[in-house]
């Protein structure tokens, strides 16, 4: 008889935990994943998501942007995050008996962000600072490239990092918008995996975080429309001494049972 590793429940507040049991394991890995992304944004909110996400380490009513750092550093966590164009992630790891910590930092910061307006205008230096690392970075630019060839004017074809001319001028108050239109409890998604239990992670989270609720938010339409996939070849001419080369095509949707078959392929190719 096969043992069950994941389970499944939702706070009270209605976000859904995951947990995976790994007894052997001493490390414990917690992801926060938000659904917002580049796509969720309006052409005026171009780079909003992956800003916000900068802005989630810059310090909450307790805590300065030093003291996250250094508080992670000292349990010896590693804390980072991601923005995709369907979801925003953070990811924790750390030692498995670190996990009050853990669990209390995160849904510090999750509840009393407070989008400091100094720090603001400092990562907004860094986040300027990232376009011109892609517009350095042919393997980068060149996935860029290919989104908007692939999508066209639908907002999966949009940048990531979004526009520059949008950057320099939103202000906090866009900011702190964009946080209460996707950073509500039923649009969140936790996930651990470790040595745990997860009715006591169920319990500890539903006392830090079960009243942090929010509520759903009108989406732009434009997220909400069918993409349309263009087809055709691509060359853009550069003054590099490689070439960089992308393929894409229409494949299954996420939850399709022949998903594996595709990932397996793509390993397959990247090794080859």
């Amino acid at each position: 008889m096969s043992r069950k590793f994941y389970r499944r429940s939702a706070l009270k507040n209605g976000t859904v935990v995951i947990t995976e049991g790994a007894k052997p394991f001493k490390s414990l890995a917690i992801g926060v994943w938000v659904k917002g992304g580049s796509r969720h944004e309006t052409p005026s909110q171009a780079g909003m998501a992956h800003f916000l996400e900068h802005m989630m380490f810059k310090g909450t009513g307790k805590r300065s942007a030093l003291d996250i750092a250094r508080d992670v550093d000292l349990v010896g966590g590693d804390f980072n995050a991601m923005t995709t164009r369907e979801y925003t992630c953070f990811h924790l790891t750390l030692p498995h008996k670190e996990i009050d910590f853990a669990l209390e930092l995160l849904t510090d910061i999750l509840r009393d962000s407070r989008f400091d307006p100094v720090e603001l205008e400092r990562e907004r230096l860094v986040v300027l600072q990232e376009f011109a690392m892609v517009e350095e970075s042919p393997e980068e630019w060149v996935h860029e490239v290919m989104f908007e060839k692939a999508f066209g004017s639908h907002p999966l074809g949009r940048p990531i990092l979004g526009t520059e001319g949008v950057l320099k001028r939103f202000t906090r108050e866009d900011v702190k918008k964009y946080f209460q239109q996707h950073y509500y409890s039923k649009n969140i998604v936790i996930t651990l995996a470790g040595d745990l239990n997860h009715d006591e992670c169920v319990r500890k989270l539903n006392k830090l975080l079960g009243d942090f609720k929010g509520r759903k938010k009108p989406l732009p339409p434009a997220c909400l429309k069918k993409p349309k996939f263009h087809t055709g070849v691509h060359l853009i001419r550069q003054d590099t001494d490689q070439a960089h080369i992308t393929i894409a095509c229409e494949t299954y949707q996420i939850d399709h049972p022949n998903r594996l078959a595709v990932f397996l392929l793509n390993a397959f190719w990247a090794a080859t």
